[in-house]
C-alpha cells in the first residue's frame, strides 16, 4: 500500500504487520513485505511446500519483494535456527526471524509477540476471505465432482461464469453444483480457454476468442495485474482439487497458467505438474513446465512462440 494508507517505518513494525494479517499456523514461512508497486503483501507457505519448491521459489521472492521479511514459525528452537539459516542463503535479501510459541527472534532480540501487536488500517489488510483461507489449508472440501452434463445454449456457459465471478468478487468457496459445472467447461479445449480468459478479464458473455487476446497480452506485460487477482489464484485451485481425473488435467493447467502469468512461479509449476499426472501429453502444462523449468517469464516465452 502507499505510504497515504499505511507506512511501516521499522522491521518489527513489518513483523507485527506481516503475522498479523494471517491464518494462525505452524511449521510453515511467513513473507511479509512490499512490491515494486508499494503494496504489502503478506503469504504463507508450508515447510513441506517450501522445501518441495527448492530454490525456484528463492527467484520467485527475489522477483516479488523488494523490501520483506520472512517468518520461521514452527515449536521447535532448534528447527527454527536450522531452517533460518539456510533461508539466509537462499534469499539474503529478505529479513530472517523465527517465531516459536509467542518468542520472536528479530536481529538479536526476543520480543514477545503481543508486544508488537499493530492495529493495520483496513485499506490496507489484505483482504481475508474463505477462500483465502482455503488457499492456507489446501483442505478437500467434499469429494471430487464430474462434469454435471452438457450446455444446450451459450446463454447457460455465461451463466455459470456469471456465477464463477460472483464467487470470486465474494471470495466465497465454490459449491460441488458450481464446481461440476465448471468442469462441463473442462470437458474442452475452446470452454477451458474461456475459463481462464474471465480469469484475465474477459466478459463472462464474450465467446470463445480464438485469437487469445487476454492471454497474449498478460504474455507481453510481466509487470501485469488482474482484477480480484488474489480471489481467482486459490478459486482455480480449488476447482482444480474437487474435480474428477478425466477433467483434472485442464483444470490444474488453468490454474498453473494464472499462477504463472502472475508471478507465482514455484506454485505454477506445482499445478503443472498436477495437470500433466493427469494426462502426460496435456499440451497447456508442458508449456508451463518448460517456462517454470527454465525460470522463463511469460514475455520469454512470448518471443519463443513467435520465433
Amino acid at each position: 500500500m502507499t505510504s497515504e494508507q499505511f507506512a511501516i517505518r521499522t522491521i518489527e513494525e513489518l513483523a507485527a504487520a506481516t503475522y498479523s494479517v494471517t491464518v494462525r499456523g505452524t511449521n510453515r514461512y511467513i513473507f511479509g513485505g512490499g512490491n515494486k508497486a508499494g503494496e504489502f503483501l503478506t503469504f504463507s507457505l508450508s515447510f513441506e511446500d517450501f522445501d518441495r519448491a527448492d530454490g525456484q521459489l528463492g527467484r520467485e521472492l527475489t522477483d516479488t519483494l523488494q523490501v520483506g521479511i520472512v517468518i520461521v514459525e514452527t515449536d521447535d528452537d532448534a528447527d527454527a535456527l536450522t531452517r533460518s539459516l539456510a533461508l539466509g542463503e537462499l534469499i539474503p535479501q529478505l529479513v530472517i526471524a523465527t517465531l516459536v510459541g509467542d518468542d520472536l527472534r528479530l536481529n538479536g532480540k526476543v520480543y514477545r509477540m503481543e508486544e508488537l501487536t499493530l492495529d493495520i488500517p483496513e485499506p490496507a489488510r489484505p483482504k481475508v476471505t474463505p477462500l483465502t483461507l482455503w488457499e492456507e489449508s489446501g483442505e478437500r472440501r467434499f469429494e471430487p465432482v464430474g462434469p454435471a452434463g452438457p450446455f444446450h445454449t451459450p446463454d447457460e456457459a455465461a451463466g455459470v461464469l456469471h456465477a464463477l465471478v460472483e464467487a470470486v468478487e465474494a471470495g466465497d468457496v465454490p459449491d460441488e453444483h458450481l464446481v461440476s459445472q465448471i468442469a462441463v467447461m473442462y470437458q474442452e479445449i475452446n470452454t477451458r480457454d474461456r475459463v481462464l480468459g474471465v480469469a484475465l478479464g474477459d466478459h463472462p458473455e464474450d465467446g470463445f476468442d480464438p485469437s487469445a487476446k487476454r492471454f497474449i497480452a498478460a504474455l507481453r506485460d510481466p509487470d501485469v495485474t488482474f482484477s480480484t487477482q488474489e480471489g481467482w489464484r486459490p478459486i482455480l485451485q480449488f476447482i482444480a482439487a474437487h474435480v474428477t481425473d478425466d477433467v483434472a488435467a485442464h483444470a490444474w493447467a488453468n490454474a498453473g497458467a494464472y499462477a504463472w502469468l502472475t508471478g507465482r512461479m514455484a506454485l505454477a509449476a506445482r499445478c503443472a505438474e498436477r495437470a500433466q499426472a493427469a494426462d502426460p501429453e496435456n499440451s497447456f502444462a508442458k508449456l508451463i513446465i518448460t517456462a517454470t523449468d527454465t525460470g522463463s517469464r511469460p514475455a520469454h516465452i512470448l518471443k519463443k512462440m513467435n520465433g
